[in-house]
């Protein structure tokens, strides 16, 4: 990214906070691109998350790591604890049936920045950006899951039309084994002006997902999951990512999404039907967004 950090111990050193704040700008803002649809106004966003040093671990990469290996281990009796213990650097709240690994740090672009103990060094002096050690705090951020007791009254809300699958907002469903449950929340909706009649609408929210693991314990763990601008029935193959047509995100839950249409400025409430689907879900359904 045209920046010259020092690395020492395996921790990252900058000279002030003024540093180590315009590299975390730089960190979330790389790699937004808004791409318009050919065949209608409306709009993906597609974000590259990736960055790294050579030679240096993140938390965040210990934390993908585990995503990434976190089925292997849940799946299977004592590995829970192998889990635990491996990848010890990361916060296991253990609360209810949450038995998920989160990091302990509530902004995951200081994650990419800091070594497996949450530190850095500023101006030559160690400091830990760790700020994550309650449930609650997961809460507020957004990042747990709703128990699983409000399954049966959130389950009967979908409807299956002509082999589309229509569902709702923050509406809970289910994997054919009822091992996974997928639920996609609406978080922000803004309007840019584009003429004296019309705005774009855009649009952004997030795919909550979890696995229930060999006790049944429900975790996080690394997938898949998109937005799309057409309507897709049920069953319809699985996407090819890097369809334009689709904002896509990989890696652990909550996986974001960011679509954009325009509407007439006398019509702003006007909803469009999407596409969503989560590979540990497995088909799709249609959402009003």
């Amino acid at each position: 990214m045209g920046d010259n950090v020092e690395l020492k111990n395996n921790t990252l050193s900058f000279k002030n906070q003024e540093e180590l704040q315009n590299l975390l700008n730089k960190i979330k803002n790389q790699g937004k691109v808004l791409t318009r649809q050919v065949t209608k106004d409306v709009y993906i966003y597609i974000q590259d998350k990736s960055w790294n040093i050579d030679g240096f671990e993140s938390l965040y990469d210990i934390y993908q790591d585990a995503m990434k290996n976190a089925e292997y281990y849940y799946d299977r009796d004592g590995g829970y604890e192998e889990f635990k213990q491996k990848y010890s650097a990361l916060y296991f709240p253990e609360y209810n049936d949450d038995y998920s690994a989160y990091l302990p740090i509530s902004d995951p672009a200081l994650s990419k920045i800091v070594n497996s103990n949450g530190d850095v060094y500023i101006d030559d002096k160690i400091v830990n950006m760790k700020d994550i050690n309650t449930y609650k705090q997961l809460v507020d951020l957004e990042l747990t899951f709703p128990a699983e007791t409000t399954e049966k009254a959130l389950k009967t809300r979908a409807t299956d039309l002509n082999g589309y699958y229509i569902i709702s907002v923050n509406e809970m469903i289910y994997s054919d084994t009822g091992k996974r449950r997928n639920q996609i929340s609406l978080d922000n909706t803004t309007y840019e002006p584009l003429n004296n009649l019309q705005d774009r609408k855009h649009i952004s929210g997030k795919h909550h997902f979890r696995k229930k693991g060999f006790l049944g314990a429900w975790y996080n763990y690394s997938s898949e999951a998109c937005v799309g601008t057409d309507q897709r029935l049920k069953h319809a193959p699985a996407p090819v990512k890097g369809d334009p047509s689709l904002s896509y995100d990989t890696g652990s839950s909550p996986l974001d999404y960011h679509v954009a249409y325009v509407v007439r400025k006398d019509n702003r409430n006007i909803t469009s039907d999407f596409s969503a689907w989560h590979r540990g879900i497995g088909y799709w359904s249609i959402i009003s967004l």
